[in-house]
């Protein structure tokens, strides 16, 4: 029991908001149900007109428009609950217009220009109306525009999360002109352009903006479980950032290229190219942006202090040659030896969440940590390292908009840093193959595929737990720092082949087969699988640590396509004089086959920290892993994936000569990303029936099932080393059951 003069009134009115159960368990939790709705609404079309307009110039325009919806239901009814609960839309607009130019037979000018407008948007549940105000939780809707709940909970087990980081629009504009000269004189084709892009990407996003309360780890720190804690105790955590402007953003991408297609013999044909390319880093339009220091610990504001308006150096020295080949081996164009090799920059800014508007003057959060001292509850703040719930009766702290005074010595709150002299990431791909021609109708390649990517971006949390001491980078400063730094590598090697049949007696055959293996140690902010933590020691991070299979990694990789137009009908091979009427039901049939197969991508085994206060870790591996032995298990149905008693924990610190005990000393000897999962194997396959309605109207009746033999397709095993279910898989990759559907289509 908790005596009523200690139980926050705030947390007992948010308790009581709660539904009862409706499920019966043998415990307190997991005890309620609710299903989900969504509905998702798509109202899309494109519109094009072609004009001839003299014998010298064709022009074309196109619009898209798109108005799509996805509406999702509370998890809990009631509450603002549920991952995407709430309404989320997707406004895309866009046009373009094109002008081709024939200035003599020889030379021919292409402009294109287009503009495109992608809107991104959410509006939480509850929008409108001040529900957590009205329970007593302050701070959350202190605006019109932070309506609904704070978002509340712990480890989503106890009790379950509610409320959300607030709303949020991304309009984007990018308006995009590409122009190409071409001129052909004698053996060559010589071709000069550009490709010059503006991107605008604006946008309102609440990080935290109506505050959240975090409760654990686990089952938090002062009264060990989540519903108590937050009735008697104080939360673990509490963030918020104090959201109060618009952010417009641009950036260029720029690029001229010229280059030459050489005839140099009947046998011979070179690609001659050389392309540059000029990328600027985002200017906010009133420089509301700031770069974190890691050297001075300081916060540089654009435009102030001899800063750049971007913060961040441009690249001048992006030059990209190309150089291509195909080669007659025979003079019998039937076998061919093509090879090329080409450089290739991009740049990568990591989303909205990741731009440096993010830093806590502007849209960035500060969090108030138990461990640092702060004792939050939902209704307001008590004396530091106090223990009396019921002594917090000041303001919850709230971040000011704006605030340049935190720059010189920032604390307790969320950072972002950028390089400041970073080069742009790079690729160079090279491949060489042959094709050989059999026949009239068939052809096979083969063909090696090389890449390799310099100055990927990796992105980490600069103030992880260190291996060994289990101190933090600013730790006294309760700073949680995110690093983006271009200096991460990949390599990747493939063999593929293809062959291909061409339609003859309405038989169209396609096979392809790709062995390929890709190695990174780079852990980007679209990282497919979330990447793997950045191991970090007193000397900095332990990059080569990280050194593994790319994320999606894929050995083998193999398709079969057929097209086959049944024989029977109206001009076909059989019943080719059967009458119209019934050529109907006859004629016109057409089957579709496509079995695709391949092995699995990898997962990343980590095992949790020993001690708290310590970095999580890879384990040792210390015996073979039997990986892939898929061994059903009685006692709970699932299958085992490989043994888990074949890894062991990293050595952790003995004493306490330079921290806590329990702190793992170094990364475990297992790599990243080591082991694969399981494949896929799936057939499927359609059946269509074309029906002649006019001269120029055709309609065609459309069968397709997907995954037609319903293989189950299993997700990657369970790889926390912790876990119950380490190494076990229980569970099949979503969307991946048998699917059968029909349709009918016009063609007019």
């Amino acid at each position: 029991m908790i005596d009523p003069a200690r139980q926050n009134a705030a947390a007992i009115k948010y308790l009581n908001v709660f539904p009862g159960a409706n499920v019966s368990t043998a415990t307190i939790e997991n005890n309620y149900v609710n299903t989900q709705n969504e509905i998702r609404n798509f109202n899309d079309f494109d519109g094009r007109i072609d004009w001839v307009a003299t014998h010298k110039d064709t022009l074309f325009a196109r619009y898209s428009y798109g108005q799509d919806v996805f509406d999702k239901t509370v998890s809990v009814v009631g509450t603002p609950s549920g991952f995407a609960a709430g309404n989320n839309v997707n406004h895309p607009r866009g046009f373009v217009v094109g002008e081709t130019h024939v200035f003599s037979p020889s030379i021919v000018n292409e402009f294109r220009f287009g503009f495109t407008r992608p809107l991104y948007g959410y509006i939480n549940p509850f929008e409108g109306e001040a529900f957590s105000a009205n329970l007593g939780i302050v701070n959350a809707n202190r605006s019109p525009l932070l309506g609904g709940g704070a978002l509340i909970g712990g480890y989503n087990s106890e009790i379950s999360y509610t409320g959300d980081g607030g709303p949020y629009e991304v309009p984007q504009n990018s308006y995009q002109e590409s122009e190409a000269l071409s001129w052909s004189h004698k053996a060559h084709t010589f071709k000069f352009g550009t490709n010059i892009i503006r991107r605008e990407v604006d946008f309102f996003q609440g990080n935290d903006s109506k505050g959240y309360f975090f409760t654990g780890p686990g089952t938090g720190d002062f009264t060990g479980y989540e519903a108590s804690e937050m009735v008697a105790g104080f939360n673990d955590n509490y963030s918020i950032s104090n959201v109060d402007a618009y952010f417009h953003t641009h950036s260029w991408e720029t690029g001229y290229f010229a280059q030459d297609d050489w005839k140099v013999s009947n046998r011979l044909v070179l690609n001659l190219g050389l392309r540059y390319d000029l990328y600027t880093w985002p200017v906010e339009s009133k420089n509301y942006q700031s770069n974190f220091d890691l050297t001075t610990g300081t916060l540089k504001r654009a435009g102030t202090d001899g800063n750049s308006n971007s913060l961040i150096d441009t690249n001048k020295y992006n030059f990209a040659p190309r150089i291509g080949f195909a080669y007659d081996l025979t003079g019998k164009h039937t076998d061919v030896l093509r090879g090329g090799y080409g450089i290739f920059y991009y740049q990568v800014r990591g989303g909205i969440g990741n731009v440096l508007s993010n830093n806590p003057e502007f849209n960035g959060t500060a969090s108030y940590s138990a461990y640092s001292g702060y004792r939050i509850t939902f209704s307001g703040e008590a004396p530091n390292n106090t223990n009396l719930n019921t002594a917090a009766t000041a303001d919850l702290p709230l971040p000011t908009f704006g605030n340049t005074s935190i720059e010189a010595d920032p604390t307790n709150v969320n950072v972002i840093s950028y390089s400041k002299h970073d080069p742009t990431s790079t690729i160079q791909e090279w491949n060489l193959q042959i094709e050989h021609q059999f026949g009239q109708n068939s052809v096979l390649d083969v063909a090696y595929v090389g890449a390799k990517a310099d100055h990927e971006t990796n992105t980490y949390s600069y103030t992880s737990p260190q291996l060994i001491t289990g101190a933090k980078f600013f730790g006294s400063k309760g700073l949680g720092v995110t690093v983006n730094t271009n200096n991460g590598s990949f390599t990747y090697d493939a063999l593929q082949a293809r062959f291909n049949r061409n339609m003859t007696h309405g038989l169209q055959t396609t096979v392809a087969y790709t062995w390929g293996h890709a190695l990174d140690d780079a852990t980007g902010a679209y990282s497919q699988t979330g990447g793997s933590t950045i191991l970090i020691n007193a000397n900095g991070p332990l990059f080569s640590a990280n050194y593994g299979n790319t994320d999606n990694d894929q050995r083998q990789a193999a398709t079969v396509s057929i097209l086959y137009e049944l024989p029977f009908g109206r001009g076909k091979q059989f019943a080719s004089q059967i009458p119209r009427a019934a050529d109907y039901v006859v004629g016109g049939w057409q089957i579709n086959p496509f079995w695709t197969a391949g092995t699995g991508t990898p997962f990343n085994i980590t095992i949790n920290p020993e001690n708290s206060s310590g970095p999580s870790d890879r384990p040792d591996i210390a015996g073979s892993a039997h990986n892939g032995e898929f061994k059903r298990l009685p006692a709970n149905g699932n299958y085992q994936w490989f043994d888990p008693t074949a890894f062991t924990p990293p050595p952790v610190t003995t004493t306490t000569a330079l921290g806590p005990i329990g702190i793992y000393t170094r990364p475990g000897t297992l790599e990243r990303n080591k082991f694969a999962g399981p494949g896929y194997d799936t057939l499927t396959a359609s059946l269509f029936k074309n029906i002649p309605i006019a001269e120029k109207i055709v309609g065609q009746l459309r069968f397709e099932g997907y995954n037609l033999l319903n293989h189950p397709q299993f997700t990657n095993p369970d790889s926390g080393y912790n876990d119950g279910t380490f190494g076990q898989i229980n569970s099949t990759r979503q969307h991946s059951e048998r699917e059968l559907q029909g349709a009918i289509r016009i063609t007019f």
